[in-house]
């Protein structure tokens, strides 16, 4: 498509209509871009949203009927679910988890941090400090997320009390006394059956898909 000449190059008769051509296809390109920045383009249909309990009820809801009030037209299926529901067969479109996604098949990006705390009912403090505590964790499939380990590892000697994948109701199981938990901050702080057992943090990132 091009003609070399004696001071350099140019378009055979071909590389004209080649290049006319995409012109004409690069303003199209822009024109419909500009169509569409230029409308107000509605959001809607059915989303499906899946997370962990607390976070699905205390941060996610609120967030989300904020959302549908801008955008009336968006349907909203959110699933409480301690399972990793999968992407990429469309058991839901988007995923918030506390641990990274492994694997290629889905886009993910951090969204935010969550601090975690180990706290345990107050008159948990004497069994704790003879050495006698119980903790309250999660079943063996979830066993290796950081939360899990960062528990064992802060009682290594202690019995296992009580186990549920449901961070609800691990606050539940440690308000009863069950032993002590590692548990969102931002769920554990506010509870008045509830102490802190130490200061230092543990920090998770949440992820989206």
């Amino acid at each position: 498509m091009l003609q070399r000449l004696p001071g350099g190059y140019a378009l055979t008769p071909l590389g004209e209509t080649v290049l006319g051509n995409a012109e004409r296809v690069e303003a199209e390109v822009l024109a419909a871009e500009r169509t569409i920045t230029g409308k107000d383009v509605a959001l809607e249909g059915l989303v499906r949203l899946t997370t962990v309990d607390t976070l699905a009820a205390r941060i996610v809801t609120p967030a989300l009927v904020a959302l549908q009030a801008k955008h009336p037209g968006i349907v909203v299926e959110l699933v409480p679910d301690t399972r990793s529901l999968s992407l990429s067969k469309r058991e839901a479109d988007i995923a918030l988890r506390m641990s990274r996604f492994e694997g290629n098949e889905v886009v993910a990006r951090r969204v935010g941090a969550l601090a975690m705390g180990l706290y345990s009912a107050p008159d948990m403090a004497r069994p704790i400090e003879e050495g006698q505590a119980r903790l309250v964790t999660v079943l063996d499939d979830q066993a290796h997320l950081p939360e899990a380990k960062w528990l064992r590892d802060a009682f290594p000697d202690a019995l296992i009390g009580f186990r549920s994948n449901s961070r609800e109701v691990q606050v539940h199981a440690t308000l009863a006394g069950a032993g002590v938990a590692a548990l969102a901050r931002y769920r554990a702080d506010g509870e008045p059956g509830l102490i802190r057992l130490y200061p230092t943090d543990l920090t998770l990132f949440e992820t989206s898909g």
